[in-house]
């Protein structure tokens, strides 16, 4: 006997159109947007936290960073997107 209503856990049918893998894409850009954001946050105004606890933040952040960077500037950000990373990157940068 099944105790769960099978119907219950079925997922609502997407709209027309909608791309799951696009959508996916999506969210790694956004996350990896929200990251550099965090990132460079952290190393303009780095938590007053004192001696050790502050340079860890630090050099986490400065790591994000680095990633964040080496992935916008990667091949996969135009296989996810289409699009030219570097022209993402730059517009992080001016929002700063």
């Amino acid at each position: 006997m099944c105790l769960i209503n099978l119907q219950e856990c079925r997922a609502p049918d997407p709209p027309p159109g909608w791309d799951p893998w696009e959508e996916l894409a999506n969210a790694v850009i956004c996350q990896a947007a929200e990251d550099w954001r965090e990132a460079v946050r952290t190393l303009l105004h780095p938590p007053g936290r004192p001696g050790a606890v502050q340079n860890k933040h630090i050099r986490e952040a400065a790591c994000m960073l680095e990633d964040c960077e080496s992935f916008f500037r990667s091949r996969w950000i135009s296989i996810l997107t289409g699009k030219d990373g570097t022209e993402i990157l730059e517009q992080l940068r001016r929002e700063r």
